[in-house]
This record gives structure tokens, C-alpha cells and sequence, in this order.
């Protein structure tokens, strides 16, 4: 009965760590889907508008610094979500790796 309590609180107190740590992480991911998604949408509000005569002009607002700033923004913020799913699944794999690799044995026990 000891032994059961024992592995139910140290479930359970990895199951806080973990909630914790993905729930501190989680913030600065939507922080960053956050900067995607208004960056996209003001370059295409001010740089590339859904008109003919924002067609015409697209081709000389690209070059202008507040268009190129946005750009560099898009790039640079889909290259982070991208590596966050990386770390995301190396984090995973490293959690469920320690949970399901065998304990070693206390010889001074037996």
C-alpha cells in the first residue's frame, strides 16, 4: 500500500512539472504566433493592398524600410515557430524517454 502511495505522489508531482513547464513555454509560443500574425497582416495591409492600384504599387512599397522590416519580421518569427515544434518534440521525447527508462536496482537492498 506504501508503494503505491509513493508512485501515485511522484505521478503526480511530475505531472505538475510538466503542466508547469509547458504552460511557461506556451506563453512565449503564442507571444510569437502573435507577432506572426499581425506582421502578415500589416504587410499585406500596407505593402501588398488587394487592389489593382495596390498592385501597381506593391512593386515600389516592397523596397520601403517599414516593408522590409515587416518581411524580415514574417522570416524571423516562422523560423522560431518552426524550432519551437522542434523543441517541443525533443522536449517530449526527452520526458517520456526518463519515464519509461528502467530505474536501477539498489544491490544493498537485496
Amino acid at each position: 500500500m506504501q508503494f503505491l502511495l509513493e508512485v501515485s505522489i511522484s505521478s503526480l508531482l511530475t505531472i505538475k512539472y510538466i503542466v508547469k513547464t509547458i504552460f511557461s513555454y506556451t506563453k512565449l509560443y503564442f507571444l510569437w504566433i502573435l507577432i506572426h500574425y499581425f506582421s502578415s497582416k500589416f504587410y499585406g495591409y500596407y505593402c501588398t493592398p488587394d487592389t489593382i492600384y495596390g498592385l501597381l504599387r506593391s512593386s515600389f512599397m516592397v523596397i520601403t524600410p517599414q516593408c522590409q522590416v515587416l518581411d524580415w519580421v514574417q522570416r524571423r518569427s516562422r523560423e522560431i515557430l518552426c524550432n519551437m515544434w522542434v523543441m517541443i518534440g525533443i522536449w517530449c521525447s526527452t520526458e517520456l524517454l526518463k519515464m519509461m527508462s528502467p530505474k536501477p536496482i539498489n544491490v544493498q537492498k537485496l
